[in-house]
């Protein structure tokens, strides 16, 4: 893909990986992308580079724009690998350009890339940086991702330039977000697995946003949303403060099919009370999107075979995601099997309840697999559920 323009004064320059699947954690079907954007005033600056693989194309892609060598200021919005891991390269490339960051940014890249402290030109909340036609302003929004996040804005085209935030890991052509069918769903997933643990700040976030209203909104990942952003924006303040919908979500572990065939009773008798119900076997499902879908879930069912006493190890491991989108309050339900002492279910049960869910206080383990009135049973506290 080449360059594009994005506003008057700013071509999108960075680089879509169309292999990505994995990004750390978060399941990425539609592959993903590292944007960087060339702002041209009378000086060019470029807006974040790309992950490190990718330098080779950014710079080509640079050059069909601008000589390297003429570019005053990298605009450092984070300084993640992903986002920094093409600046040595840049720095050579573009000798005389200065880095342009918070001061916490500045000590990162430091750290991470060795930048001698005299390519910096620290700024602060509310600073500009004048382009010569083209302004660039600078915002501190820390913990919308990591605590040295910055968004900037190009004043003469309202175009905003958020990095993370508000960004879905997809690669599309065409590359704007009206353009690409499903992109919130991926934005969520995004959202759930990178920000949800810091729901406050991405609402602090999104009215700062509001505040600007731009009319374009450009992030690092993902495409770019051209009709003010109203979509996303609209998303992340529910994602943020009340995403529950008339969802249930039933995941389990099973080892020979018991546990399997009570989370199909619960999820049947949740299905029969009108709720959408998404069925998962947690060994055979991307973690992230359970996660998303359990976001919007009002209710969530968990199922375990005892295992060496205890919870199966697929589920062991799904807490500390779990925990980390915060589902306090939301209804819950555990069961299991066993074959003879059981008690997996039961610290299931102690589990969720550590992390704030509202469960019912039965919890049904079946011997090895359920029978026709363990089945209505299971049935029913699905229905039960759905319905509170």
């Amino acid at each position: 893909m080449s360059t594009f323009p994005v506003s008057e004064h700013a071509s999108w320059v960075g680089a879509l990986d169309w292999n990505l699947r994995d990004f750390h954690g978060l399941y990425c079907p539609r592959g993903g992308s590292y944007n960087a954007y060339l702002v041209r005033g009378t000086k060019a600056a470029l807006i974040d580079s790309v992950y490190t693989p990718f330098a080779g194309q950014l710079l080509q892609h640079l050059k069909e724009l601008v000589d390297p060598a003429e570019i005053s200021y990298i605009v450092a919005n984070h300084a993640e690998i992903d986002h920094s891991g093409a600046l040595p390269q840049l720095l050579t490339a573009a000798s005389e350009a200065t880095v342009v960051c918070t001061a916490r940014c500045r000590d990162m890249l430091m750290a991470c890339h060795q930048v001698p402290a005299a390519r910096f030109q620290v700024v602060k909340d509310g600073d500009t940086l004048d382009l010569g036609g083209a302004t660039l302003r600078f915002y501190e929004v820390p913990l919308v991702h990591w605590p040295e996040t910055m968004f900037t804005y190009l004043v003469e085209d309202q175009a905003l330039f958020p990095c993370d935030f508000l960004g879905a890991q997809v690669a599309a052509l065409p590359f704007f977000a009206d353009q690409v069918p499903g992109v919130l769903n991926e934005a969520r997933d995004y959202y759930t697995f990178l920000m949800r643990a810091y729901a406050k700040a991405a609402l602090t976030g999104v009215a700062r946003v509001r505040e600007l209203a731009p009319r374009v909104i450009a992030p690092s990942h993902g495409p770019i949303w051209r009709d003010g952003g109203e979509d996303i924006l609209a998303a992340y303040e529910r994602w943020s403060a009340s995403p529950e919908q008339n969802l249930v979500v039933v995941a389990y572990a099973s080892l020979w099919g018991g546990t399997e065939a009570m989370a199909r009773a619960v999820a049947d008798g949740a299905g029969e009370s009108g709720a959408t119900v998404k069925l998962y076997r947690l060994s055979a499902c991307p973690v992230s999107r359970v996660l998303g879908d359990i976001l919007e879930a009002k209710a969530v069912a968990l199922g375990t075979p005892t295992f060496v006493g205890g919870i199966h190890p697929a589920l062991a491991g799904f807490f500390p995601f779990l925990s980390m989108i915060r589902p306090q309050g939301k209804r819950g339900l555990t069961f299991g099997t066993a074959g003879w002492a059981g008690g997996g279910a039961r610290k299931l049960w102690k589990e969720l309840q550590g992390l704030g869910l509202n469960l019912l206080e039965d919890v049904p383990e079946s011997r090895f697999v359920p029978g026709p009135a363990e089945t209505e049973r299971l049935r029913e506290l699905g229905r039960k559920l759905a319905q509170g």
